[in-house]
């Protein structure tokens, strides 16, 4: 795939300017921690009891389904290797496990979560969907990811948000 090591590099390479390598590292590490701090107050602000346990049910069954069925069952037969395992003189700015990459686990969860949140809200969906691509746009920064990890996450964590909605979770 050399379309992707091609959009790699160029990616990566924004990680040798300071500031951009900086709040990459902070996208990709801790900007969870905000978001799902930000999920609980926007969830506590619901006044509506039943929109309130609709909304939880869709995210949760969303995030166990993209992140915690598909994505596993996936990398349990494809095995892809992280960038820094593949490459060599690469940035890779944080300390990440050596399992596989393909497709990436924070893009399913993060893409899963803004979408879910966006059929019951949509402005805060567009906060979450703009959260989700710092995210997974500073995972190929810091080196952990490759471009199609991150499409294919994205992919599965819509689709896993759609389906539960479709399926799963009606009205609100």
């Amino acid at each position: 795939m050399q379309l992707d090591l091609v959009l790699f590099n160029f990616v990566n390479n924004l990680a040798n300017y300071k500031l951009i390598g900086w709040l990459a590292i902070f996208f990709a590490k801790y900007l969870a921690f905000f978001a799902l701090a930000l999920l609980v107050f926007i969830w506590l602000g619901e006044k509506q009891i039943a929109k309130r346990w609709n909304f939880a049910f869709l995210t949760l069954l969303s995030l166990v389904l993209s992140r915690g069925v598909v994505v596993p069952l996936i990398r349990s037969f494809y095995n892809r290797l992280r960038p820094e395992a593949v490459l060599k003189n690469i940035n890779v700015l944080i300390n990440h496990d050596r399992d596989f990459s393909f497709p990436s686990g924070h893009a399913s969860f993060f893409f899963a979560l803004a979408l879910a949140i966006f059929y019951f809200d949509k402005k805060w969906g567009l906060v979450y969907f703009l959260i989700a691509i710092l995210v997974v746009f500073s995972r190929i920064v810091v080196g952990v990811h490759w471009p199609t990890d991150i499409l294919f996450g994205a992919l599965i964590g819509l689709l896993s948000a759609f389906l539960v909605r479709k399926f799963l979770v009606k009205g609100h």
